[in-house]
């Protein structure tokens, strides 16, 4: 069913909204469909009592496993974007995204998927020699990073997990064999 809607926006908050949401404000109106979108799914859930929630928490997983579906179809959100759409904190943000990826684990499968297989193809090889190649993945997503983790694990559990690189905060060491083992997972050429 198509609906529309308006809102009155000045043109200093919808310049605001396009920074938070981290599109320009040629975008910016599509974004907003989208979010305006999970929006009117959440409260036609409600009305219909088809997702009552008895806690705000179980709420606000549920609206992020929207706006997820909606707005960022591509690859899950980071911390630091769950923190700006909900005014949480970093470590409240990381929660609520561990939250919604296990309870929504199979509704948003291939968004999991594909946002793993980004991260690994954006491995970056910093050194390679006979004996020794050094593979990094760079990201300040402590919650992507923990995806890995968990995906490495599930994979084989005596692969190595990603260990964080020595002097760095958000750059992690990545062994060959675990990098090869998921290019293989998510059919993607080893870049080494």
């Amino acid at each position: 069913m198509d609906i529309t809607t308006s809102i009155a926006l000045s043109s200093d908050e919808e310049k605001q909204l396009a920074a938070i949401l981290n599109c320009s404000t040629t975008t910016f109106k599509k974004k907003l469909e989208a979010i305006s979108s999970a929006a009117m799914e959440e409260y036609t859930k409600m009305i219909l009592g088809s997702k009552v929630f008895s806690s705000g928490t179980d709420m606000r997983v549920y609206r992020l496993c929207l706006l997820i579906d909606r707005c960022f179809t591509n690859i899950l959100p980071n911390e630091e974007m769950v923190s700006r759409i909900f005014q949480t904190t970093t470590t409240q943000s990381r929660a609520l995204l561990r939250s919604v990826v296990s309870k929504y684990q199979y509704v948003l499968k291939e968004i999991i998927n594909r946002t793993i297989s980004k991260l690994v193809e954006d491995t970056i090889v910093l050194s390679s020699k006979k004996t020794e190649i050094l593979l990094v993945i760079n990201n300040n997503s402590r919650f992507f990073i923990d995806l890995i983790n968990e995906k490495i694990a599930g994979l084989d559990v005596t692969l190595p997990s990603l260990s964080l690189r020595p002097h760095c905060s958000a750059s992690y060491q990545i062994q060959l064999n675990t990098y090869r083992a998921l290019c293989k997972e998510y059919g993607l050429k080893a870049k080494v």
